[in-house]
């Protein structure tokens, strides 16, 4: 087995019913049988799969090696086994009930080389029922960082591995977690890659939900409390994985952001099945404490405002109350009151809304620039771009606000706006005839509305000293 480019690892546990695809998948390769080798790890099935995989390999054995070991009860630790035995430049871990595009190998390995990536992650696709990975390959990015891309909303162990990256930094599975172990691993592997490759031009990865509930993450089905309690230990050792690599706090709260987003909830999700209400209190104080360790004010301010409704009940509510919340997620929305910008469901009580809203206007400001800038004769025509995080935009209304520097004096005039984007004509006419008597600058203001609440951007605008000079002369016409 000479020429070795990459080692296909494949962890398995009673999957017997469930091994044919992925293992045909990986003989089918374009890149070539020879330049591959299959290393599968049986972690003591007791279900028939060594039969079937001992006849696998008579079948094959110039590229396939079977491994047998005790059961660990992790899937991390078969992976380990075989990362050790890989002798490829690259590393690719395929799970027993998954499988591979024809030319998923192929194009992965070329990503990398022709980019010098360190991990190349290619689309995923949902079968079976299973929800296809869409948020992490929203965009082809053949070269880019975690912090570049929506990498970390797939930290599943589905991806090309350059070899040396793994050992030059003794990367391996956590052991002892049920799952979750790739999210620690992966995390890793992303952050200590100078860059990686994020691929949706080809379905490279088939994820089967399986029938007999054989999925790790099937867990909640069967036991709730256990699932609950995965959930949390793997947002535990994921922060501390990143928490590693002393980021800036803006950096880690991004990354933090997808695990209280995701897993926390999930947790959540699973305490509120639990029908021990001992148990599901102790569940309770340790999401909370899970929290009160890692939700940093960097963090918080990266939520999404249904995750801060979420987060900030975790101290005074319920159990009940707190599944409640969760199960209004996706419902909760902004809205603009008198006192304030909130994150709230729309159909609260006022009750309710004291108890449970919460105020983002520090959070989430609005953020305005200009991108056009010219002067139209006695007009300075202005285009820009406002940025409202959460706010729908058709449901804004603007204004441009300019205020005589020293004065109580204000001009407001209407602003075309669509979507993100606005424009405006400032008549330099109205602003001479306002300052005739007054030698003072103008500070101009994009001034939104949404609801009951009004805020407003300072636009970095220097007015050029021709429209100055042409604001003089309007001013001294207008005294005379």
């Amino acid at each position: 087995m000479n020429g070795i480019r990459v080692s296909v690892v494949t962890p398995v546990y009673n999957a017997a019913g469930y091994l044919r695809e992925g293992l045909e998948s990986v003989q089918r390769q374009s890149f070539g049988r020879e330049n591959i080798e299959h290393i599968i790890v049986d972690d003591g099935s007791t279900d028939g799969s060594d039969e079937v995989l001992r006849q696998w390999v008579r079948e094959h054995p110039d590229n396939t090696r079977l491994i047998h070991q005790e059961a660990s009860g992790s899937p991390g630790s078969p992976r380990n086994r075989g990362l050790a035995e890989a002798r490829g430049e690259y590393v690719f871990f395929l799970d027993a009930d998954d499988w591979l595009g024809d030319e998923s190998i192929e194009r992965l390995v070329a990503a990398a080389e022709n980019h010098q990536t360190d991990v190349v992650m290619g689309k995923i696709v949902g079968a079976n029922g299973r929800a296809d990975k869409k948020q992490a390959f929203l965009k082809h990015l053949p070269r880019t960082t975690v912090f570049d891309s929506y990498a970390f909303w797939s930290v599943g162990p589905w991806k090309l591995f350059r070899t040396d990256l793994l050992r030059e930094h003794d990367l391996r599975f956590p052991t002892g977690m049920l799952f979750g172990e790739d999210s620690v691993f992966v995390t890793r592997a992303f952050l200590h890659a100078e860059s990686i490759s994020i691929l949706n031009d080809y379905d490279y990865m088939y994820l089967r939900r399986r029938d007999d509930g054989g999925n790790v993450t099937a867990l909640g089905r069967r036991d709730a409390a256990a699932a609950a309690y995965q959930w949390i230990n793997t947002v535990e050792q994921t922060c501390a994985a990143i928490r590693e690599f002393n980021l800036s706090p803006r950096r880690e709260g991004y990354l933090f952001k997808r695990l209280f987003h995701l897993q926390c909830k999930s947790a959540i999700h699973h305490m509120g099945r639990v029908k021990d209400r001992e148990r599901q209190a102790e569940l309770h104080a340790q999401i909370r404490g899970l929290f009160e360790k890692w939700g940093t004010p960097a963090t918080v301010r990266e939520l999404k405002p249904a995750a801060q409704v979420l987060y900030a009940a975790l101290p005074t509510a319920s159990c009940e109350e707190i599944v409640r919340l969760k199960d209004e997620f996706d419902t909760v929305e902004l809205t603009g009151r008198s006192d304030g910008l909130f994150a709230a469901h729309p159909d609260w009580t006022e009750p309710d809304f004291e108890r449970w809203a919460v105020e983002v206007g520090a959070l989430y400001p609005l953020r305005a620039g200009i991108t056009v800038d010219e002067r139209l004769g006695d007009y300075r025509h202005l285009q820009g771009r406002l940025t409202f995080a959460h706010v729908p935009k058709d449901r804004v209304s603007a204004v441009l606000r300019c205020e005589l520097r020293g004065t109580d004096t204000v001009l407001a005039f209407p602003v075309d706006q669509s979507d993100a984007k606005f424009s405006v004509d400032v008549p330099l006419r109205e602003l001479a005839a306002a300052q005739q008597r007054i030698r003072r600058g103008w500070d101009l203001y994009l001034e939104v509305t949404f609801g009951d609440y009004t805020t407003k951007d300072l636009l970095r605008l220097d007015l050029s000293s021709h429209t100055r000079s042409r604001l003089r002369r309007l001013t001294d016409r207008l005294r005379r």
